[in-house]
Order: C-alpha cells, then structure tokens, then sequence
C-alpha cells in the first residue's frame, strides 16, 4: 500500500491517497543452450538459461523444461527456425 502523507485513514471509505502498488520483477535471461530428454521424437526437453554478471561474464541461473516433441509442437519449431534464418 501507498498513501499520499498527509491523508488519513477513513475507515469504512475508499481515497484515491490510499492505492495498491503490485510489486513486478522482471529479468531479461540469455539462453545460454539446450538439452535433449532423450527419447528420438523430442527436438529439445529444456532451455539453459543465464544472466550476465557485473564483470559482463555469462553465469548460468537455471533450465527451464518444456518437452517440445514433432507430434505437438511442429509449428513452433517451424517459426523458431524461420525466426533463425532470419538473422
């Protein structure tokens, strides 16, 4: 909560002085590679991801894993590749 200073508590009444402020963390994470689930129709099980450090070095933080597989996910695969001949 955040209240203007000078504004008093009135129970019972709402005051544009008294408003809930949402907290929201945000990062921007490099995907650093991935990692294979091991079964033959799996593109990729996970995603390595990390952050850069104050000496500009690329530190790994976690995986995050999603099974991407050809039978549910052929047309993501199809727009990431598209999105990498892209570049």
């Amino acid at each position: 909560m955040a209240k203007d200073k000078s504004s008093l508590y009135l129970p019972g009444k709402r005051s544009p002085a008294w408003q809930k402020i949402k907290r929201v963390r945000e990062s921007e994470f490099v995907v650093g590679g991935y990692s294979f689930g091991g079964t033959r129709k799996e593109m990729f099980s996970g995603l390595l991801l990390g952050l850069y450090d104050d000496r500009q070095r690329l530190v790994y933080t976690e995986q995050l894993q999603q099974v991407m597989s050809e039978d549910n996910d052929s047309q993501k695969q199809r727009r990431a590749e598209d999105r990498i001949g892209q570049r």
